[in-house]
């Protein structure tokens, strides 16, 4: 399966985070937000990044141009019905994450992945009350990281001091 658009559900800082790195790396991106308050919340804290990025000369504004262009905010789970993978993002709360992982099941097809940012709770028991449960991954996102995959400095600090202690 080709991954080719991503969707985000949450806008909150990891989630914002993880809809910018997705859409510097060419995704087209839709975060879902519950209303315009936290979609505006969202949409703020991808361009504060971005520009905070302009300013230390890791990117020139029309990068970052292109990548707040590449990121759909919406309220709208429909606007995700097309995602190839979709990452829940939402507060650490069992209840909250599987009334948003069923919703979202019933929106996007067979062949969607589903994974979750979550830092605490089971996997297996977010995914049991989806129907199709297979689709459920963990996701490979790491704190710390700036391209989800661990290759962050703060992660690479993190392995060494570890790495002393052995």
């Amino acid at each position: 399966m080709n991954i080719e658009r991503v969707a985000v559900l949450g806008g909150g800082l990891m989630g914002s985070g993880i809809a910018e790195v997705s859409a510097a790396h060419g995704f087209p991106v839709a975060v879902r937000e519950i209303d315009d308050e936290a979609l505006a919340g969202a949409r703020s804290r991808v361009d504060v990044s971005l520009q905070r990025a302009v300013r230390a000369g890791k990117l020139d504004d029309d990068g970052a141009a292109a990548i707040l262009e590449r990121i759909q905010f919406t309220t709208d789970l429909q606007d995700l019905a097309d995602a190839d993978l979709v990452i829940e993002a939402v507060p650490e709360n069992v209840e909250l994450k599987t009334q948003v992982l069923r919703a979202v099941a019933d929106v996007i097809s067979d062949e969607t992945l589903i994974a979750s940012n979550t830092s605490s709770i089971p996997i297996a028991q977010l995914a049991a009350p989806i129907q199709d449960q297979p689709r459920a991954r963990p996701a490979l996102l790491l704190p710390g990281s700036r391209d989800g995959l661990g290759r962050g400095r703060r992660c690479a600090r993190h392995q060494r001091r570890g790495s002393r202690r052995s």
